[in-house]
């Protein structure tokens, strides 16, 4: 979803779940940015050009793939599931990771969100784009996001 405030030239982008939107629950926005991946494409035209790349179409399999890559150090595989500012994200984060994130669930119904849980008591929580993770394309984790 794109704002742009015409009179200074800003443009918003928000990450939006979707189906916690169509119910009307609260915290739809999962995420936002001033810079997107995406931005030379409207939101109509970049959901259209999706292209299959063979990975995982299922939630918990498609993040479990990125958390296993990003837990192992292969960076370059981990940036094939995710954007960059996910990769920045995870990138930042300075605890333990590799074999100590554990999946404690996915998002129910719609949601295309998968949480991760490590000893320390962290939770890593990965929001996919619906329309890449359906056909396997890359780049479907928009967003990351790390609780305490």
């Amino acid at each position: 979803m794109k704002y742009e405030r015409t009179s200074t030239d800003e443009v918003i982008y928000l990450v939006v779940d979707t189906a916690t939107a169509a119910r009307g629950d609260e915290d739809a926005v999962v995420g936002l940015s001033f810079d997107w991946e995406g931005a030379d494409y409207s939101a109509e035209d970049y959901s259209e050009n999706y292209v299959a790349a063979g990975l995982p179409t299922g939630v918990g399999e498609y993040s479990d793939a990125f958390v296993r890559a990003w837990g192992a150090g292969r960076t370059t595989e981990a940036d094939t599931y995710a954007w960059s500012s996910v990769m920045d994200t995870v990138g930042a984060y300075d605890g333990p990771g590799g074999g100590d994130w554990a999946r404690t669930g996915t998002g129910p119904g719609e949601v295309t969100s998968a949480t991760y849980k490590n000893s320390s008591g962290w939770t890593l929580t990965l929001y996919l784009d619906p329309s890449a993770l359906a056909v396997g394309a890359q780049d479907a984790i928009t967003y990351a996001e790390f609780t305490h």
